[in-house]
């Protein structure tokens, strides 16, 4: 039981620190490569012109639509994280301690 009670606590941790930390950080650097850093790279491509602008631009719609997938997953992530947190009352503690004690063999 023990040994139950430290994995559930280390995966809490765990969802906690991609909750807290990584998220927030993926959805702030997907905004600035999406608002700051692509459209830079896009202007630049118009000043240098002919076949080398022709491939930063492209290297600029790859980071913009980089961007956009990492604010899609983060926020994804983020909602299935919220969605799977499961309030530890009082009744649900009583209800895993009773479930446990049934899973124990007797002998």
């Amino acid at each position: 039981m023990a040994f139950g009670s430290w994995l559930k606590n280390i995966v809490k941790k765990v969802g906690n620190f991609i909750t807290k930390k990584v998220i927030p950080v993926a959805k702030k650097v997907g905004n600035v490569v999406k608002k700051v850093v692509a459209p830079v790279i896009q202007t630049a491509c118009g000043l240098i012109g002919g076949s080398k602008g022709e491939m930063i631009k492209h290297i600029g719609d790859v980071a913009g639509s980089a961007a956009d997938k990492t604010i899609s997953v983060s926020d994804k992530i983020d909602d299935y994280l919220k969605k799977r947190q499961v309030p530890e009352t009082d009744a649900f503690k009583r209800q895993q301690m009773i479930n446990n004690l049934n899973k124990i063999k007797f002998v």
